[in-house]
């Protein structure tokens, strides 16, 4: 493949192992405001704030990433003795699946699947706060030898994909049966659950936090600068 959608963290790790991976251009993005993902527990636990998870197993989508470096900055943030606390990668499909069985104490969940769970779960708190109140989630990337060889075809492609952010901000009844389609989640549960909002411009401050975050807490072996990671296609 020639371009990818990957989250800051990957991206860093990959250049800082030598290779020639460049964001072009920004994709979803997180704000405190309207929140797509949420810590949860089962519905009848008895976890309310972050000590309780000492001692217990957290279910993240991958171990090095954007999502378990939220889960650790929030429990940090709120008290807990992080190596004190287990992590263990579960698809987001079946981390509701996992509370309610007591596989493990919570699991860092996303839409569709968190209101997929419906109330057999109980949201706990918002890990990405504890990143930034705005950060760009998912980022548009390729190698910088491709991106210097196809200057017109990743400009036109620049263009597309902000096109195609602003439809799907505002055709949320639309892209509905979309997202359902390939979720198989029922269409009413998708119309209803809260969506997240796409980038419709570059904005590099927006990659910063995710960057900080994953060294602060183990993600990164070194610090990362935004710009290390930023080739944005040339102007005509």
């Amino acid at each position: 493949i020639d371009v990818g959608l990957g989250e800051a963290t990957e991206l860093a790790n990959g250049i800082s192992r030598g290779l020639p991976f460049a964001i072009f251009a920004s994709g979803s993005l997180y704000d405190t405001a309207a929140p797509t993902t949420a810590l949860c527990v089962a519905a009848n636990a008895t976890f309310r704030v972050a000590k309780d998870f000492e001692g217990q197993t957290i279910a993240v989508p991958v171990l090095t990433s954007l999502s378990s470096m939220a889960v650790k900055a929030w429990l940090v943030q709120n008290g807990a003795q992080l190596a004190r606390v287990s992590f263990i990668e579960i698809p987001l499909g079946a981390m509701a699946a996992a509370i309610q069985r007591g596989t493990v104490a919570a699991a860092h969940i996303g839409e569709p699947f968190l209101s997929a769970a419906g109330t057999t779960v109980h949201r706990l708190g918002s890990p990405y706060d504890a990143v930034a109140k705005k950060f760009v989630i998912s980022d548009w990337f390729a190698t910088r030898p491709w991106l210097s060889a196809n200057s017109a075809t990743v400009k036109r492609l620049t263009e597309l994909i902000y096109d195609t952010a602003r439809w799907a901000n505002s055709h949320h009844d639309e892209s509905a049966p979309i997202l359902a389609k390939y979720t198989k989640i029922d269409v009413d549960v998708i119309r209803k659950m809260r969506r997240v909002s796409y980038a419709t411009s570059f904005q590099p401050q927006l990659i910063q936090p995710v960057l900080d975050a994953a060294q602060t807490y183990g993600g990164l072996t070194r610090h990362v600068e935004a710009s290390e990671l930023i080739a944005l296609p040339k102007p005509s």
